[in-house]
């Protein structure tokens, strides 16, 4: 009996043994698993992440996931009177006070106070929501019942997250850049350069002082000197085509890191520019770009619009409503545009997305211009003879629109539409024939022509006062409003010089801005990238009126 007793006590301690042994073969947490627990509330093993609140209720997922409320950059959030703190490494590891440290006037202990936390008090407050002061949090901060390597590799990656990345900028100087893509006219570069270079330059020497203020101020007031540096701009001149690009790119940031790109001009190739912001994890700031070629992941690239994206799924909406208001019978639509051009995805955009809403009302044709085909007049005359009642969609730039007077010779269709693109044909409207007027819709995603001048006034007065001249308006007041914005960021950032704060910062202030762009209105909340959401169709209300006007709502797909 007791041979068996030893046998079997030698069989457990060589299983238990076993059983350690694989567990310190266990694959250890990566750094990017980590991240995916804090970012997404995806564990390691693929499986959702889950934490309960208010005792009871379940949260999974995304839902669950720490950034949810503290943010990417882990320097929390408020809503209404809930606040959520910051977690940062220097925030969490150092006790909380109330007051000034640096000044010697603080209180460290009592009610807003806590001592610093260490890995077993972080891990517990994850757990149970207890701080290192005993003190319970609110039933609304999730428990995470978290295995132990997991925790560890949670705990591991919030030490990472930092209010100071120090990328792009040193004690005196914080660097920008704005890129420039080749088939960029020199009248649009030299718009773009004159007011980022001015703007920047003006910055700088209005605010020579802050940096003796940054170190004198008074302590209620020093936060506005904190983040005060140098700004400086480098410029990226892209060069050949555009495979290579991404290197031309790397050469560039390795020479010089920036904190964020400003504006910039991208004729094309736009998802190489934004697959390298992505992958430095670098705040790109509205680029003036016809279609954002969006990738499977974009967090840190921020555009006006979806460009000409925008307006198919604008004018497919249009269309689909004014359908179902007149129940008309079915119309046919040409798609007239070149083979090679942005005007063609345009057309494959705006067939899927009447495809979807209408495609039964419908009749869409395509009329495809190769590229060495000439558009002249007799182009037009065939146009109309082939297609009278037909809605005529002409995604075509404006300098093949040289002769559609010879369109309006032969028009004879009372019914019959012209559509166009502000963004594929800007100032169409000074080349339609009078006789025209009553047919033609414009996909419009910018301020009404009439009251333009109106709402951009702050940017004209800057440039006029500075006799800053350019036909080139929309790069102008788009660089202006980018500037301003960034100014007002800057400010508020104090001393947490971090990209994912300063993100969280722009989705916020947005829309606050009281210096307007060439768009109706411009917002942001966690998560969107483009600041402008929808368009009008315009028309001329009369065959006199020398602008057109809005004939629809504000039309938000």
């Amino acid at each position: 009996m007791n041979k068996i007793i030893i046998i079997g006590l030698c069989v457990l301690i060589q299983y238990i043994g076993e059983a350690n042994a694989l567990q310190s073969m266990q694959i250890p947490v990566s750094p990017m698993q980590a991240q995916k627990i804090y970012r997404e509330g995806i564990l390691p093993s693929g499986e959702i992440l889950i934490a309960s609140t208010q005792k009871d209720v379940q949260l999974e997922g995304e839902y669950a996931a720490c950034a949810s409320c503290h943010r990417r950059s882990g320097m929390g959030t408020s809503e209404g009177q809930l606040i959520i703190p910051p977690i940062t490494r220097d925030r969490l590891f150092e006790a909380k006070v109330l007051g000034r440290k640096d000044r010697f006037m603080f209180v460290s202990k009592g009610a807003q106070t806590r001592p610093a936390y260490n890995e077993v008090r972080l891990e517990r407050a994850i757990r149970q929501g207890v701080d290192p002061a005993g003190r319970e949090f609110s039933q609304l901060m999730p428990r995470y019942d978290l295995s132990t390597e997991n925790m560890q590799a949670l705990i591991a990656y919030v030490k990472t997250l930092n209010s100071d990345q120090g990328i792009g900028l040193t004690d005196k100087e914080i660097h920008f850049s704005t890129i420039i893509t080749p088939n960029t006219t020199t009248a649009q570069e030299k718009a773009l350069l004159d007011v980022l270079e001015l703007g920047i330059k003006e910055k700088n020497a209005g605010t020579r002082h802050e940096t003796r203020r940054a170190t004198g101020a008074p302590w209620v007031r020093d936060w506005k000197y904190e983040a005060y540096r140098k700004w400086v701009l480098h410029v990226w001149k892209l060069t050949g085509p555009e495979e290579t690009w991404s290197k031309q790119l790397e050469q560039f940031y390795t020479q010089q890191p920036v904190f964020a790109m400003l504006s910039g001009l991208i004729e094309n190739g736009s998802d190489i520019i934004q697959h390298f912001c992505e992958q430095h994890e670098m705040p790109c700031l509205f680029p003036n770009v016809k279609m954002p070629q969006i990738i499977d992941t974009n967090y840190y690239t921020f555009y006006f619009s979806n460009g000409i994206l925008l307006d198919a799924k604008v004018l497919a909406k249009y269309l689909d409503e004014k359908q179902k208001k007149n129940k008309n019978s079915l119309q046919q639509i040409v798609q007239i545009y070149r083979s090679s051009s942005t005007g063609a995805i345009l057309a494959e955009e705006f067939s899927e997305q009447l495809k979807a809403k209408s495609a039964q009302k419908y009749k869409l044709m395509n009329r495809i211009v190769v590229e060495q085909e000439k558009i002249d007049a007799i182009f037009w005359q065939q146009i109309q003879k082939k297609y009278p009642d037909a809605l005529l969609a002409i995604w075509l730039s404006k300098k093949d629109l040289n002769k559609l007077d010879a369109l309006a010779e032969t028009w004879t269709s009372s019914t019959a539409q012209i559509i166009f693109s502000s963004v594929i044909t800007p100032g169409w409207a000074e080349i339609i024939p009078s006789s025209l007027k009553a047919n033609v819709l414009a996909v419009h995603q910018f301020v009404p022509p009439s009251i333009m001048q109106r709402h951009i006034i702050n940017s004209n007065d800057w440039l006029e006062m500075r006799r800053i001249v350019s036909s080139e308006q929309l790069i102008q007041t788009n660089a202006y409003f980018t500037l301003r914005l960034l100014g007002k960021v800057m400010m508020h950032i104090r001393d947490n010089f971090s990209r994912e704060y300063f993100i969280e910062l722009l989705e916020h202030m947005t829309e606050k801005m009281l210096v307007s762009s060439v768009f109706p209105r411009l917002t942001l909340g966690p998560g969107q990238r483009f600041a402008s959401k929808g368009a009008y169709i315009l028309g001329f209300l009369q065959p006199t009126s020398p602008l057109p006007e809005p004939v629809s709502q504000w039309i938000i797909p």
